[in-house]
């Protein structure tokens, strides 16, 4: 309805009250003020109709405060602060829901951050709390004051812009995760409040460790820079008998100067997942892991600034699958072994040139440890290098690499391989390899047409694309596109 119909709809009604309320009053000034007093109680009528109509009307106010609640958990923690100052209701439901509260996440500036972080601890009751990205140093202590009092039903804690050891040195039952990957960390043996808690995953830079500490004897996870001064260096020495149910290890930027610090002999029964870094010049870490190395490991990463050595047969371990990988930017090379079951190798090692003959070398004198390798996958630069290899592993039935040029060679030295898996990706687009691209490989692949060669795989072009690419038939070998047609011997 437009205005001028909604002043014709309500003309009879204000004429005829008005007519009623105004018979008799004979001055202006008394017209004056009845008249402000009808268009106050117009105007609350109108409200009081907007608000009932709004109540009837709007389904955010049929919610149970069950839901409401379960909606506010997952807003960030600036806009629950807003949500709580909306309504009457929307207040007290933020104020009774203590799992309303119990994430806080202080990643972005506040005013007055310290009053708001004591405010959201005291609205969590005895839920567990998990606190992240925790505030920054105030004037009157008042984040390190709340994180003592709460200590006891805080769950996980992670550090950013500030470390405080107070509340570190009270029991705190609850906790299961600590972080701060970037304060250094003294650790007292009344860590903790110096009893057993729940302490599963501990996260920082460095840290020096007392000789004895019951709250680190649950840590399953464990993560740490290496030591950069003598003084972190302390005690680390003691790190598997203070941590006897380590199940992960994560040691980065290791320093060749610390290296006799490190804890000798064997690793936690316990331990499945070990991960080793450094960037120090020819520290050979898997020279460390050779006095590690557990069957019950499985994933061991290690990444160091050294050439491939002799403890590389360490990190051998009877794989399935072979992946060879070369980053030219960073002149490393990565050699994965992955099998049997979950077990995985991982070394990554430097090599200023695009040469693997050291690997290949590597590879042949521990063929013995290779017999189960039914699959590789090398890059086109190492192709040349690795045939060697090839000839030593006697279940290999799948091989996969990048480039073409040696393929005609192969038959050479695996001429019981039944198949080879080609695959094609974009190098710097972020196009989908096209038609003009499987025409480009059928034409390289053309070259070489009468070489008798396993079954080719194609892998990487979309069905769409494939449709205009018939695959040529090849005296020598058959083509398949792995989501397209394939060509028949000729």
């Amino acid at each position: 309805m437009s205005s001028a119909a909604h002043v014709d709809a309500l003309r009879p009604a204000f004429a005829s009250y008005f007519k009623m309320v105004s018979d008799g009053v004979p001055e202006a000034a008394q017209i004056k003020r009845l008249c402000d007093e009808l268009k106050e109680a117009s105007h609350v009528l109108v409200s009081e109709l907007l608000t009932q109509w709004d109540t009837d009307n709007n389904r955010t106010l049929c919610f149970p405060d069950e839901i409401l609640a379960l909606c506010f958990c997952f807003l960030p923690f600036r806009d629950r602060v807003l949500a709580s100052h909306v309504s009457r209701r929307w207040r007290t439901v933020s104020l009774t829901r203590p799992a309303i509260w119990a994430y806080i996440d202080f990643d972005v500036s506040f005013r007055n951050q310290a009053e708001l972080f004591r405010m959201a601890l005291e609205r969590t009751g005895a839920h567990p709390i998990d606190v992240f990205n925790c505030p920054h140093l105030d004037q009157g202590f008042v984040v390190e004051q709340s994180l003592v009092h709460h200590m006891h039903h805080i769950r996980t804690l992670q550090y950013d812009k500030a470390l405080y050891t107070a509340p570190l040195l009270s029991p705190a039952p609850r906790l299961e995760t600590l972080a701060c990957e970037i304060i250094p960390l003294d650790i007292r043996a009344d860590f903790l409040g110096g009893v057993v808690g729940q302490l599963t995953t501990l996260r920082f830079c460095t840290v020096s460790f007392p000789t004895k500490c019951p709250a680190l004897s649950t840590v399953t996870k464990l993560s740490l820079r290496g030591p950069q001064y003598a003084h972190y260096a302390r005690n680390l020495g003691l790190s598997f008998q203070l941590f006897p149910v380590l199940q992960s290890l994560h040691l980065s930027d290791l320093k060749h100067s610390f290296s006799t610090d490190l804890p000798a002999g064997l690793v936690p029964a316990s331990l499945r997942s070990l991960h080793l870094h450094t960037s120090d010049p020819d520290y050979d870490l898997t020279q460390l892991y050779a006095g590690w190395r557990s069957n019950d490991l499985s994933s061991v990463e290690i990444c160091h600034n050294a050439v491939l050595s002799r403890h590389y047969v360490h990190l051998v371990d009877a794989p399935l699958t072979l992946y060879v990988r070369r980053e030219s930017e960073s002149a490393t090379s990565v050699v994965t072994g992955v099998g049997p079951g979950s077990r995985c190798r991982r070394l990554e090692y430097w090599e200023e040139a695009d040469d693997q003959r050291v690997l290949a070398a590597q590879l042949v004198e521990l063929k013995s440890a290779l017999a189960n390798v039914h699959a590789i996958s090398v890059p086109a630069t190492s192709l040349g290098p690795l045939l060697g290899v090839f000839a030593i592993l006697p279940r290999l039935t799948r091989l996969t690499w990048a480039a073409l040029a040696p393929l005609a060679s192969l038959p050479v030295h695996r001429p019981d391989l039944p198949s080879i898996v080609l695959k094609v990706a974009c190098d710097g687009r972020t196009c989908a390899p096209a038609a003009q691209d499987a025409r480009g490989l059928l034409a390289q692949l053309e070259g070489f047409a009468h070489a008798k060669l396993p079954d080719i795989i194609v892998d990487g072009f979309a069905p769409a694309v494939l449709r205009g690419v018939p695959p040529p038939e090849f005296p020598g070998f058959r083509i398949a596109f792995r989501d397209g047609p394939a060509s028949m011997r000729a």
